[in-house]
């Protein structure tokens, strides 16, 4: 899912992966909007793979659609942004008021959060271990561990390499208001709950 800092994990396993792994990089299939070919879904898994565990990442939605508006301000390529945000001229509420009166959004009755993660995850993700993108270094180190022996080198590696993808921006509550705000919490309601998430 895009902006829960699974390129920064799937860059550190590359990076460090042992001889005997065989690592072959999923390229998404795409999916409107996004048609993005960095952020690879389930559907994506090679069925070799399908046994495998799976790790998901979440992260808290009203930092998430934030850290979405940054990034896309300045990568300008995804047409659903482009069209709520005018090209990036539109502020962040404004672009999330007409995100959510989109012809999408209306379609799908929940908030572009969750359409995401859904798109991501499948709408029964049951096998998939999430992990919060607010602690992600630490619990990356804590999954890898459960499921085989992480070494010294990949617990380093993930505790030492800069994140990636970072927009530059102040905190995501300086960016509502009260409507906002709560229109995020009534159409991701679901995911905030699942995930324990507090504004």
């Amino acid at each position: 899912m895009p902006k829960t800092g699974g390129t920064f994990v799937r860059r550190v396993l590359v990076n460090c992966a042992p001889p005997e792994w065989e690592v072959v990089e999923v390229i998404a299939l795409g999916g409107a909007p996004r048609n993005d070919p960095n952020h690879p879904t389930v559907r994506d898994i090679p069925s070799f793979y399908k046994g495998l565990p799976v790790f998901g990442f979440v992260r808290n939605p009203w930092d998430w659609y934030v850290s979405w508006y940054e990034f896309l301000k300045i990568d300008g390529t995804n047409a659903l942004f482009n069209e709520a945000s005018d090209n990036g001229r539109r502020g962040f509420c404004e672009t999330v008021l007409r995100l959510f009166a989109s012809d999408l959004a209306r379609k799908i009755d929940v908030g572009i959060f969750t359409w995401y993660f859904r798109e991501s995850y499948g709408k029964e993700p049951y096998r998939i271990r999430f992990l919060k993108f607010e602690n992600l270094r630490q619990e990356l180190i804590r999954a890898l561990s459960d499921v085989a022996e992480a070494s010294a080198a990949i617990k380093e590696t993930i505790k030492s390499t800069p994140p990636l993808n970072v927009s530059v921006r102040k905190p995501y509550k300086a960016y509502y208001t009260e409507e906002v705000k709560e229109l995020i919490a009534a159409k991701d309601r679901d995911l905030i709950s699942r995930f324990g998430y507090v504004y």
